[in-house]
C-alpha cells in the first residue's frame, strides 16, 4: 500500500501557467513512504491511517538522540482525504504512540520535533494547531525547526 501513497499534486498543466510539477519537498515526503522497507531500522515506525481501501494519511518517527525524544520524520496526508482534519488527527496518533514506546520512560516528559519546509504552510498550521512551538533555527534552511514536550504518562 505505500509504495502508490500520494500525498502530492501530480505533474500536470494548469491554464495560463503551463506545465506543473510537485514541490520538491512534498516529492521528498512522499517518496520517504513509498520507499520504505520492511523490516524498519530499529525504533523507527510508519503509522498509516485508512480508509479500508487506500492510505489517507501517514507519519514516520523515529527514536530521537537524546533519552525520551523522538524526531517525526514526515507526516502526509493523501490528496483525497486533504482539508478532512487528518493532518492534526494523525500528529496526535503520532504523540500517542510515542509515548507508548518501550525506549520512553512514562514517568518524564518526552520531547518531539519535527521539521516543516518554509513552503509547506499545511504542515506548519498542523504543527501549531498541535501545541508544537517553532523554534529559531538556522542550521537547516529551508526547514522550520518545530517541538513540543508532551507530559509523562504516569504521574
Amino acid at each position: 500500500m505505500l509504495k502508490t501513497f500520494t500525498c502530492t499534486e501530480p505533474e500536470g498543466y494548469a491554464p495560463g501557467v503551463g506545465k506543473t510539477h510537485p514541490a520538491k519537498w512534498e516529492l521528498k515526503v512522499q517518496s520517504s513512504f513509498r520507499d520504505a522497507r520492511f523490516p524498519l531500522v530499529q525504533d523507527c515506525r510508519i503509522l498509516i491511517y485508512t480508509d479500508d481501501s487506500e492510505i489517507s494519511a501517514a507519519s514516520r518517527y523515529v527514536r530521537g538522540e537524546d533519552p525520551n525524544s523522538a524526531l517525526i520524520q514526515g507526516l502526509a496526508v493523501s490528496k483525497a482525504h486533504r482539508g478532512l482534519g487528518l493532518g492534526k488527527y494523525t500528529l496526535g496518533l503520532t504523540f500517542a504512540a510515542i509515548l507508548r514506546e518501550s525506549w520512553v520512560s512514562p514517568m518524564e516528559t518526552v520531547y518531539v520535533w519535527a521539521k516543516a519546509h518554509e513552503m509547506n504552510v499545511h504542515s506548519q498550521r498542523v504543527c501549531g494547531e498541535a501545541e508544537m512551538k517553532r523554534l529559531p533555527s538556522e542550521d537547516d534552511p529551508p526547514y522550520q525547526v518545530w517541538a513540543i514536550i508532551l507530559p509523562a504518562l504516569a504521574g
